[in-house]
C-alpha cells in the first residue's frame, strides 16, 4: 500500500476526516493495516479514534473519524435519530427497462441483509423480517443510463455492512467492478471494444450530521479511477460540493422540524 491510500481533509480537535483511495479497508480485525492504524501511527498524540464512517476496502471516498468523546456521542445520537446524512455515487449494470427505477428515477429498497451461510464475510439480500435478516433501507436515484452502465446515487437510510452493494445485486443491477457480488469486470461496447472496470465503482461523495448546534459536513471529489470509467461509459459524475450543500440544508430543514413539534 503506498502512501496516496488516503489524504487528510480536514482536522480539529473533534473530528479526522479523510479522503479514502480503493485498496485499503478503514478497519481490520486481528490488527492488519487498514486506515486506522495507518492513522493511529501519524496520530500518536491523539487519545481516541472512532471511524464513524467504514467504507469497504475496494470504495473510495469519505470517511469520517471522531477524536472527542463529543464528537462520538453526536455521532451516535445523528445515527439513532435518523440525523447522520451521506450520499453514495455508483456506476452499475443497466437497470431492466421494466424497474420502478426506470420508471420513475427513484426507489427504496428495503430487504434485510443477513450473513451469506456459504460465504461469512459476504452478505445476502432477504425479505425483511425473515430469521438472521437486520432491517436495511437504501434511497436510489437513477442520474443517468444508457447500454453500457447506469449512474446512481445513493443514500443509504441505515448502515448495513455491504448494504449497498447487496441491494442493487439483488434487484438485478451489480455495482460494476464488484466481483463478490457479481459486477462485471469488463464492459463491452457495440463496436467491439472492452472498458476495463479497475474496482469497485462506488464513492461516497458527502457526509453530513449535527454537532455542537449546527449541521457539519465533508465531502471528497470522485477518485481519478471512477471518473475515467464514467466517461468511457458515457456518464458523468455531479459535483460533489454541491451534493454536500443539498444534504446540508436537508438536514437544517428536518432538525428545525424536529424542534418545533
Amino acid at each position: 500500500m503506498d502512501e496516496e491510500a488516503f489524504r487528510i481533509v480536514y482536522q480539529d480537535k473533534d473530528w479526522l476526516v479523510c479522503a479514502k483511495a480503493p485498496g485499503i479497508p478503514t478497519t481490520m480485525p486481528g490488527g492488519g493495516d487498514s486506515l486506522v492504524k495507518r492513522l493511529r501511527a501519524i496520530e500518536a498524540k491523539t487519545g481516541r479514534l472512532h471511524p464513524i464512517s467504514r467504507l469497504d476496502r475496494h470504495a473510495s471516498g469519505v470517511v469520517l473519524v471522531a477524536r472527542s468523546d463529543r464528537a462520538i456521542q453526536a455521532a451516535i445520537a445523528a445515527h439513532r435519530k435518523g440525523l447522520y446524512a451521506r450520499i453514495y455515487l455508483g456506476l452499475s449494470e443497466p437497470p431492466p427497462p421494466q424497474s420502478e427505477l426506470v420508471r420513475e428515477g427513484r426507489l427504496v429498497c428495503c430487504l434485510g441483509i443477513a450473513i451469506d451461510p456459504r460465504h461469512r464475510r459476504l452478505r445476502r439480500a432477504v425479505e425483511s423480517g425473515a430469521q438472521g435478516a437486520k432491517p436495511a433501507q437504501s434511497e436510489i436515484h437513477l442520474l443517468g443510463v444508457n447500454h453500457l452502465a447506469a449512474l446512481l446515487l445513493f443514500r443509504p437510510r441505515t448502515g448495513r455492512t455491504h448494504q449497498l452493494r447487496v441491494h442493487v445485486a439483488a434487484l438485478g443491477f451489480p455495482l460494476l467492478g464488484d466481483r463478490d457480488y457479481g459486477g462485471k469486470r469488463r464492459v463491452f461496447q457495440a463496436d467491439g471494444r472492452v472498458i476495463g472496470v479497475p474496482r469497485l465503482a462506488l464513492h461516497c461523495a458527502a457526509v453530513a450530521l449535527p454537532f455542537q448546534g449546527e449541521v457539519i459536513g465533508f465531502c471528497s471529489p470522485v477518485a481519478q479511477d471512477l471518473r475515467l470509467l464514467s466517461q468511457a461509459v458515457g456518464l458523468d459524475f455531479p459535483n460533489e460540493e454541491r451534493l454536500l450543500e443539498q444534504i446540508r440544508e436537508e438536514l437544517k430543514a428536518l432538525l428545525a422540524q424536529k424542534m418545533s413539534v
